[in-house]
């Protein structure tokens, strides 16, 4: 199957019936190639369905996946983009070789298509990965989404890491978030590597205390994370609304929330060109809160303000971009370029801020994610100015 630019590139609405022979290994349906095919009948065929190539099989509704065949995910070894099942609704299927059933022979995963997904494995039971039966194996990834997917996928399930790093590859599709993991990560020396440029939303309390590495795509931490330490590379994002208890070494960018909200940290270190991407809504006064235990900002780190919603704020409205509970390193960061020492200012939107990394009292946003600290990273209303007058400054 060719690609194109449809969702799909082929709607198969006949019944497909019988017992199959393709390919000369007893599998039932054969997809290949880097195009998308549906099927939106009420198909009844006999043996496995076999999902290879770049592209995915789509099945329209839970009748088009047959009772006497298996979904045979194979998008190769260490595979990217391959093996995707599509879904036009909520599959609840047990993981195995036999009629109803799906089975992960190589890379493989899931993907939405005409509204958000659930894929629940096992009767939502816990998997464990590289050791659950036709679930995914040691060294090769999960993959959620699709180019061509609209909806976001969540897997129910909860995953035992199983004492290894685990490689979750999230395609970008037509969704804002692309991919959800809703249930427990665990294993003591397990971790995850995020790659590929969709955004994964992680819901649940996870446990494992490996390394959670961003290489490329967002991470938003919408549940918690336990004392792992979370590597955001140059071209990763960590975002979210959740709380992260270890050590965090921010290389790419972090960008608290989804929208403006708040994300907390145990120790979280801004590196050499790295990006705090700061959002406020100057409307409602509110912005983004990075709430940490202590905080290291090395200079070459940028802050990056995007207002939202701009209006002009009365003189002495302060945010609270970062507060902190043991304290910070002394660094500072640069704004459009030009460094951001303490007491400068600068010019988001509208209004005229200034900074102040060491502010005893908060601003007015997220101020009961603030209790306890006894530092603050602050932006403050002040006057406008002259061009001449910021120069001298």
């Amino acid at each position: 199957v060719v690609n194109g630019a449809a969702p799909y590139a082929a709607d198969l609405t006949g019944v497909i019936s019988g017992t199959g022979a393709a390919a000369g290994s007893g599998d039932g349906l054969v997809k290949f190639g880097n195009g998308n095919v549906r099927l939106s009948a009420a198909n009844t065929y006999t043996g496995r369905t076999f999902v290879g190539g770049q592209g995915s099989i789509f099945l329209n509704s839970a009748t088009a996946f047959s009772p006497n065949t298996w979904m045979h995910l194979d998008g190769g070894a260490g595979g990217t983009l391959g093996g995707i099942l599509g879904l036009g609704y909520n599959l609840a299927a047990d993981l195995g070789v036999t009629g109803g059933k799906v089975h992960f022979a190589a890379s493989g995963g899931f993907a939405a298509f005409g509204g958000d997904r659930t894929v629940t494995l096992n009767g939502g039971s816990n998997l464990t990965w590289g050791s659950t039966t036709s679930f995914v194996a040691t060294s090769q990834n999960l993959i959620l989404g699709q180019a061509k997917a609209d909806g976001k996928i969540t897997l129910t399930n909860g995953i035992d890491l199983n004492e290894s790093s685990r490689t979750i590859h999230v395609n970008d599709g037509a969704a804002v978030v692309d991919a959800e993991m809703s249930g427990v990560l665990s294993g003591d020396f397990g971790g995850i590597v995020k790659t590929g440029a969709g955004t994964l939303a992680l819901t649940g309390t996870s446990t494992y205390l490996g390394t959670t590495d961003v290489l490329a795509g967002k991470l938003l931490v919408n549940g918690a994370l336990d004392e792992t330490y979370t590597i955001v590379q140059s071209a990763g994002t960590l975002g979210g609304n959740g709380t992260i208890a270890g050590f965090g070494s921010i290389s790419g960018t972090l960008a608290p929330g989804q929208g403006i909200g708040s994300l907390g940290g145990g120790y979280f270190s801004f590196q050499l060109g790295s990006i705090f991407s700061y959002e406020l809504n100057s409307t409602l006064t509110t912005g983004d809160l990075l709430h940490v235990a202590d905080l290291d900002i090395l200079d070459g780190a940028t802050l990056a303000v995007t207002d939202l919603a701009p209006a002009v704020l009365p003189e002495g409205t302060k945010l609270t971009l970062v507060s902190y509970i043991n304290g910070y390193n002394g660094g500072s960061f640069t704004y459009q370029g030009n460094p951001l020492p303490d007491g400068s200012s600068f010019t988001a939107g509208p209004n005229r801020w200034q900074i102040n990394y060491d502010d005893t009292s908060g601003g007015s946003n997220f101020s009961a994610q603030q209790a306890g600290a006894t530092g603050r990273v602050t932006i403050t209303i002040v006057p406008n100015v002259s061009p001449y007058s910021d120069w001298a400054q």
